[in-house]
């Protein structure tokens, strides 16, 4: 009888605890979610949309190293238009057309952080478009064109957000890279011919985030 007594008396401890527990956590209120008070105006909308339609009407088609890369260097003029601020503090290296930035951080003890994309569209064929496919056109507040979602939206967001930053001030903590490939679409040598440059340099990420969606510990 006293086992029994002994096993009773842990399980009506337990259920009291579990009953505060459940109690406590019914009087938890959630925090106050405050909406964001930076609302985006017009202007800006019609910035952004001509900012990324001039990325646009550069027809980036994918190509291999050893092909001819004007339109790429014409759109890193473009580029270096669009975002002075960042062509200004980064230091910026082409491997065969293929983009690399270094924004240099406080602390060089840190270990650096990678945002990727690429240039490179896929080709445009003539059926199906309301407009033309690097018209970079805005409609309804729709904007048409190769690239316009895969992946030069990337591209601006990642370069115009650096570029209010830089403005602002912001120095990072760690050096941030960006790194934008010209044969992504293709399966191409671009990014690879980044990493390799990097990993001779002697340089090792804290973490790179690309467009797609899976998260890979190594």
């Amino acid at each position: 009888m006293t086992a029994l007594y002994i096993i009773l008396g842990i399980l009506g401890v337990i259920a009291l605890l579990l009953i505060i527990a459940v109690i406590r956590t019914l009087a938890i209120k959630a925090p106050e979610i405050k909406k964001c008070e930076t609302e985006i105006t017009k202007e800006e909308l019609d910035i952004a949309a001509k900012k990324l339609g001039d990325m646009v009407r550069v027809p980036t088609v994918s190509k291999n190293e050893d092909e001819d890369l004007s339109q790429f260097y014409k759109y890193h003029e473009v580029l270096e238009e669009l975002f002075p601020n960042v062509h200004r503090t980064f230091e910026k290296t082409v491997l065969n057309g293929t983009l690399l930035f270094r924004w240099k951080g406080t602390d060089p003890t840190r270990r650096p952080i990678l945002f990727m994309g690429h240039q490179d569209v896929v080709p445009a064929n003539d059926h199906g478009w309301k407009c033309p496919a690097y018209s970079g056109t805005v409609i309804d507040g729709d904007i048409y064109g190769r690239g316009a979602m895969d992946c030069k939206s990337t591209m601006y967001v990642e370069l115009q957000a650096i570029e209010e930053l830089i403005e602002e001030g912001f120095v990072p903590p760690c050096d941030i890279y960006l790194e934008y490939a010209i044969n992504e679409e293709t399966g191409g040598d671009g990014a690879a011919s980044a990493m390799r440059y990097l990993k001779e340099k002697g340089i090792k990420l804290a973490i790179v985030i690309d467009e797609a969606g899976a998260v890979v510990d190594r």
